[in-house]
């Protein structure tokens, strides 16, 4: 099981990595506001190159350790007896897809950051893709942890892999990621993608999620062991 384990480690190494480069290399918390004017964003990037392309290569490598977090999110799925195949591969799937979706505001960033002399208004452009690019493919987070959370509610064993509460927390966790939609209509205002509930509360949550599963995980993990150590026996 220490293969497993260290699948585990993916999802908080992940949140603290890409951390350090969202926040403290590329400054991106609070991120500038839609109605930021395209002479002092690129005045941004253009002060700022060296470091939000640090921390875009940051960003970069901790979203690749989600890929061995959500395989062993899958695997646990599939010991529930319970769960159909199809809840499992939907998480995997829209988990990969969240990947990308990750990886693609990064890479603006990196863009907008590598030319930082280009016309305002083109940059103002690539900034504007990055951070509704982040925001607002909530269709497929909310996919992701419900498939989760339906697949933990429906598990009916004495000893379930997962503590029901957790399919409600996983339930109101894609609840939460619906309003970030709201920032393709908004540049203002808490539906803003700096706003409250496109930004602050879901990146919240969002990180909440993988020290709240980290553990969830690590427990079922250890009760596969036991089960396979009594079988053994």
């Amino acid at each position: 099981m220490n293969g497993q384990r260290w699948c585990a480690l993916g999802g908080p190494a992940f949140v603290l990595l890409f951390s350090v480069g969202f926040i403290f290399c590329a400054g991106f918390m609070p991120a500038p506001a839609p109605t930021m004017p395209a002479d002092e964003l690129a005045a941004m990037y253009r002060d700022n190159s060296v470091m939000i392309r640090v921390g875009c290569a940051l960003m970069m490598f901790a979203t690749g350790l989600l890929l061995p977090w959500l395989s062993l999110i899958s695997a646990q799925m599939s010991r529930i007896k319970t769960c159909s195949p199809a809840l499992a591969n939907t998480q995997l799937t829209t988990g990969t897809a969240v990947v990308a979706f990750l990886m693609l505001p990064v890479l603006l960033w990196a863009v907008t950051a590598f030319r930082p002399e280009r016309d305002p208004a083109m940059t103002q452009l690539f900034n504007d893709l990055a951070w509704l690019c982040l925001v607002t493919p909530v269709s497929i987070a909310v996919l992701q942890v419900v498939a989760l959370g339906v697949a933990i509610l429906g598990d009916r064993a004495a000893q379930p892999v997962f503590p029901r509460w957790a399919g409600y927390y996983n339930l109101w966790t894609g609840f939460i990621f619906v309003p970030g939609v709201a920032a393709m209509f908004a540049r203002s205002g808490p539906f803003a993608w700096n706003g409250l509930l496109p930004y602050w509360i879901p990146f919240a949550f969002f990180g909440a999620w993988f020290l709240v599963m980290y553990v969830l995980l690590l427990g079922a993990i250890r009760q596969q062991e036991q089960q396979q150590a009594g079988t053994a026996a």
